[in-house]
């Protein structure tokens, strides 16, 4: 039984085969389509303020997303200390 290649070596040979690519090849495959729950079920949607929007994100979005505002944030919702 052969024994298992050296790790390095193998990074090595990924290494030399990501250089000799086109630039062409290295934006076709260096960017993968990952699809987001709601924000990706509408072509556009359009808020009159930015408050609008992260509000939309706060209600619709799911956490993991990064779109929520953080519950001690006074600025939320525009809503500001006077």
């Amino acid at each position: 039984m052969a024994e298992p290649a050296d790790p390095l070596d193998e990074f090595r040979e990924q290494c030399r085969r990501n250089m000799s690519r086109s630039l062409d090849q290295h934006i076709r495959y260096g960017f993968c389509y990952v699809y987001k729950p709601v924000l990706d079920d509408a072509d556009y949607r359009v808020f009159d303020t930015m408050e609008e929007y992260r509000r939309w994100c706060h209600e619709h979005l799911p956490s993991y997303l990064g779109y929520q505002i953080k519950e001690d944030d006074e600025t939320a919702f525009g809503v500001k200390d006077a």
